[in-house]
């Protein structure tokens, strides 16, 4: 970390000419010392205005295994999935979330909708499939349960006509408050861990994404907009 934030020099030692340095550039380099707080006012709060606005966002965590990317995604988790400490992005994201739409519902009326999945070896896996009911994902905590979809069909990532992606056939869940966000996403955790540990499923080839569709219709000037956001770790 050069001080400057914005970048940083890799020092490497032992090369046959000597020793080298390499300087690389980025739009923000955090310092070691920096707070999950931080790292929500750069790469949240705008975010999240952008995406009520209708704007397509993403924030993806990217890195080897044990470089931070899910502390960083949701902070210090228990067994069951629930963030115990240092509150990371994603629950940061949607406490700004909720409380932005809260300051907005006298004119315009909201639907958020999470769906959840997991891409491994190529594959699609749906988080939150449990049985053949599609709001059981907002009763949490539920027993750990992950499907293979085996014996289903296919998820496949498609185009839908507003020009937002959608996972065919994958469960998704209305969620109206702060608890029913956590509540899907903690139940989604615990079948990944539970696949993870009984398939002993490197973390570092499986990715979880989490897909937040906002559909807003303004009461006054009856216009209707949508937008996505994807959460991956």
């Amino acid at each position: 970390y050069d001080g400057d934030g914005k970048s940083v020099t890799l020092n490497i030692e032992g090369r046959a000419q000597g020793n080298e340095k390499h300087k690389f550039v980025y739009h923000k380099v955090f310092p070691s010392y920096a707070t999950q707080d931080d790292m929500f006012g750069y790469v949240g709060d705008n975010t999240v205005d952008s995406f009520v606005s209708g704007i397509n966002c993403s924030i993806m965590a990217y890195g080897q295994t044990g470089t931070g990317k899910t502390y960083t995604m949701m902070g210090v988790l228990d067994r069951m999935g629930r963030v115990i400490d240092a509150q990371g992005l994603i629950p940061r994201v949607f406490n700004r979330l909720f409380a932005t739409m809260s300051r907005q519902e006298d004119t315009t009326d909201f639907e958020l909708t999470i769906n959840f999945v997991e891409l491994y070896m190529e594959r699609i896996n749906d988080l939150l499939k449990r049985g053949g009911d599609e709001n059981a994902a907002r009763r949490g905590p539920v027993p750990p349960q992950f499907l293979r979809n085996q014996d289903e069909e296919k998820l496949e990532i498609r185009e839908v006509g507003d020009g937002t992606l959608s996972v065919t056939n994958c469960t998704g869940a209305r969620v109206n408050t702060m608890g029913d966000a956590m509540h899907v996403i903690q139940s989604g955790l615990q079948r990944r861990a539970t696949a993870s540990t009984s398939q002993n499923v490197e973390s570092s080839r499986s990715h979880a994404v989490l897909i937040v569709t906002l559909k807003a219709h303004e009461r006054y000037t009856k216009k209707h907009r949508s937008s996505q956001m994807y959460l991956v770790d």
